[in-house]
């Protein structure tokens, strides 16, 4: 979990070459000092060390600022030392890999925008000019959570991607950009199985947790041209310990540094149905060319399955555990291509009102009567 959550905390990195464009130098300073591992004592070798300005959360940066962000390594002894800082209050940060990064989880979108309550955890140092300053930091192991994902017949799920996944914590990715942010490396929340469907989480800060995997099923290719791109692909989400909503969820709480294995996730896929039906113009009957279904649960808005509708107007959605359903589906007589190269360069000849369908999935697969769909008259 560790490297994500400090990742949305920098600044872009490209700002720190216009220092030396300025015309009057900035008085600078230095940083350094060392890196050490709690339950080991040791130096924490080749660690990442960041300096944050304490400033850099609340607005932008600015054209011409003279340091956005400075990332240096500990060297086999743990030390480090990074030169000409301008001064300021700095946060200094230590990343390796195994170690929680001690960065308070936001709970909501004001939360996650104020810089100093995420990293009221972090030491913070003051560079003064033409001086040395000593900032040592201390990396706090985290947690580890793994488990396998295996199919109903106990085969591993070889190469899905298993994410873990805050209950409580907002999730930066949704502002980083707005604040002119990034991400600086790949996150540790999430893991891709290997081949025995094995995953492993590291550095999982004290909390509590959901692990999700995902996956992609009964994909194709549909050539447009010389271009390519998928067709009839479905995403399948699933919650630990093998559940389709996220209700159903195991919460995972992590109290400290403890390893928690055998977190398996089972994908019990021949207890799940299909949902097919055809998609037809109300006015005659033909089947429109540019359709699409969408599936989704009526209590749970996270699960949906979506599907495309072929030349017939028929459709199949696949995968789905019982329960209670709404069918959104969308329609339109598509053109001719312009490009052969561009799936996308039709002109729409007409369109069809949005309908929307109930549908009650039991132990069975479920068809449906066909839907039709009414014209969109020029004055709507």
């Amino acid at each position: 979990m560790a490297l994500r959550r400090v990742a949305w905390l920098m600044l872009v990195v490209s700002s720190v070459v216009a220092a030396q464009k300025m015309a009057t130098p900035e008085p600078m300073g230095t940083v350094m000092g060392h890196v050490m591992c709690n339950d080991t004592q040791r130096p924490a070798r080749f660690a990442s060390i960041m300096l944050i300005p304490k400033d850099s959360g609340k607005e932008p940066p600015k054209p011409g600022a003279a340091l956005a962000m400075v990332e240096a390594h500990a060297g086999l002894d743990g030390s480090y030392a990074v030169a000409e800082v301008p001064e300021g209050d700095y946060y200094v940060i230590g990343l390796l890999s195994g170690y929680a990064v001690p960065v308070r989880m936001a709970v909501d979108e004001k939360s996650a925008r104020d810089l100093e309550k995420a990293l009221a955890d972090v030491p913070l140092t003051h560079v003064t000019a033409n001086r040395s300053v000593t900032a040592d930091i201390t990396l706090v192991r985290g947690a580890v959570i793994s488990g396998r994902v295996v199919f109903d017949d106990g085969g591993p799920a070889v190469g899905v991607v298993a994410r873990l996944e805050p209950v409580e914590a907002f999730d930066p990715e949704n502002y980083v950009y707005s604040q002119g942010l990034r991400y600086a490396s790949q996150s540790e929340s999430y893991s891709q199985t290997d081949d025995r469907g094995m995953y492993r989480f590291v550095g999982v800060r004290p909390g509590k947790y959901r692990i999700t995997v995902q996956f992609t099923v009964d994909g194709g290719i549909r050539m447009h041209g010389t271009m390519m791109t998928p067709d009839h692909m479905q995403t399948l989400m699933l919650y630990a310990p093998g559940k389709f909503h996220q209700n159903d969820a195991q919460v995972i709480e992590v109290k400290g540094g403890e390893e928690i294995p055998d977190t398996d996730v089972k994908v019990a896929l021949d207890a799940t149905h299909s949902v097919s039906g055809r998609v037809l113009a109300k006015e005659d009957r033909h089947a429109p060319n540019g359709a699409v279904v969408s599936l989704q649960d009526s209590a749970d808005k996270t699960f949906r399955r979506n599907a495309s509708v072929d030349v017939n107007g028929e459709f199949h959605l696949l995968y789905v555990p019982e329960g209670t359903y709404v069918l959104n589906v969308q329609a339109a007589d598509r053109g001719e291509l312009k490009d052969p190269n561009n799936p996308f360069s039709f002109n729409v000849l007409r369109s069809y009102q949005r309908q929307k369908v109930n549908v009650i999935v039991g132990n069975q697969d479920t068809k449906i009567d066909d839907v039709m769909m009414e014209t969109v008259k020029a004055k709507d």
